[in-house]
Parts: C-alpha cells; sequence; structure tokens
C-alpha cells in the first residue's frame, strides 16, 4: 500500500463533528479522492477551480518557506464554512467543516494518519496530454 492508498482509504474517518467534506488533493490540484456528509452544492467546474486555487494557494506559500519556514496548514474563515487545508508533501487534505469546528483535533489527527504513513512511498506518476488540433 503506497501513501496515497493508505490516506484515501481513511478519509471517512475523518468526518467527524461539523466536518461535511473532506478531499485528497494531488501536486496538479486534482481531487484523488474525497469523502462527505453533505454534498457541496457547486457545479464540477467550480469544484475543479476550488481544488486548483488550493493547490496553487500551497505552491505560492512555499515560495517563502526559506524565510518562514514551510506551511502546515492554512484556514479560512468564510461567511458559511471554515476550509482547511494541510499540506502532505505532494498531496493536501482540504476540509470544508463549520465555522463554530475547532480544527485542532482533525489537525492532529492528520498527523497522526501521516505519521504512520510516513515511511510508505509515494506512488509513482505517469502525467499524459491530449492535443487536439482542429
Amino acid at each position: 500500500m503506497n501513501k496515497r492508498e493508505y490516506l484515501t482509504s481513511h478519509l471517512d474517518d475523518l468526518l467527524d463533528d461539523g466536518i461535511d467534506h473532506v478531499m485528497l488533493i494531488n501536486e496538479r490540484g486534482r481531487v484523488e479522492s474525497a469523502a462527505s456528509k453533505n454534498e457541496i452544492q457547486i457545479s464540477k467546474d467550480k469544484h475543479e477551480i476550488f481544488s486548483m486555487g488550493f493547490r496553487l494557494h500551497q505552491s505560492l506559500l512555499q515560495e517563502f518557506d526559506d524565510e518562514f519556514g514551510s506551511v502546515e496548514r492554512f484556514v479560512i474563515f468564510r461567511k458559511k464554512a471554515k476550509i482547511v487545508s494541510v499540506p502532505l508533501g505532494s498531496q493536501s487534505l482540504i476540509f470544508v467543516m463549520n465555522n463554530m469546528c475547532d480544527h485542532s483535533p482533525i489537525i492532529r489527527k492528520i498527523e497522526t494518519i501521516n505519521e504512520s504513513c510516513s515511511d510508505m512511498k509515494e506512488p509513482d506518476r505517469v502525467y499524459a496530454e491530449t492535443i487536439v488540433y482542429g
């Protein structure tokens, strides 16, 4: 079992009280796996932009790792939800939760999961680009 498979198999375990949605995104901002109590009511295109935006944000924040250290997580408070992103190597876990939910316990749970799979290798990546000429 590799790290991605391990994380994917534990996504449902992360749906604690107040956490409605969790997704594992890859280094390209694509959703690898998701678990949800309630469906997020956005279009497929917006959902893709949502996940890619978090990956882009993480990438931009990495530019300042030398000055401030690496990003351990970032939290966005919106009017209707709290969104927490936790970088895990080339992947990230994104949580959509109730604003009143304390995100500290879920961070500790992720750290425990990450420690238990720290010596697992990341899966090899194969990318294919399709070019269509009109």
